[in-house]
């Protein structure tokens, strides 16, 4: 019982994360659009639209590095799909995990940490600069909190949740 609720809490995660990221994506997109218009049409460029644009990135990137951890679909080497022995299989998936989950620590750690001490202000925009670091802290959370599911759930029952929401998508 408690690993479908585990399971449906990290798919609605992901699922928000995942629309965070796109909805981030189309702002990216629009303030993309408005620079050209204002530096080839108004002949005025926007001087803030490229630092925003680049932090955007950043939150996106994060946000959606732990919907593609949960999903499965982040880089990997594939060793495991070769591996004959599911015991031996199993065993390194959990340490595979570790692993990430020790990385996603590091980074949930120190950006937070890093994020919440810059006392900076961007050049262009005037964006304090806690706003872009912490995509780095909430990221890592994120990250973290995805792995911590991964690693309560059995593979089998993630593997069908990642194939039930993609023909929900399509």
């Amino acid at each position: 019982m408690h690993q479908q609720v585990v399971l449906r809490f990290a798919t609605v995660l992901t699922q928000l994360c995942e629309v965070l990221a796109g909805l981030l994506v189309g702002g990216i997109v629009v303030v993309n659009l408005a620079q050209v218009v204002w530096r080839y049409l108004i002949d005025d460029p926007l001087e803030w639209s490229e630092e925003v644009m680049r932090y955007t990135m950043a939150w996106v990137m994060f946000i959606g590095s732990s919907a593609a951890i949960f999903r499965g679909e982040h880089m990997a080497a594939g060793i495991l799909d070769s591996l004959q022995n599911p015991l031996f299989k199993t065993f390194l998936r959990y340490v595979i995990l570790l692993a990430m989950l020790i990385f996603s620590g590091i980074l949930a750690f120190f950006g937070t940490r890093y994020g919440l001490d810059t006392g900076q202000v961007s050049p262009a925009s005037g964006i304090p600069m806690e706003v872009a670091y912490l995509s780095v802290g909430v990221g890592g959370i994120l990250m973290c909190i995805k792995i911590l599911c991964l690693l309560v759930l059995p593979p089998a029952m993630v593997a069908r949740a990642d194939r039930t929401n993609a023909g929900d998508v399509a």
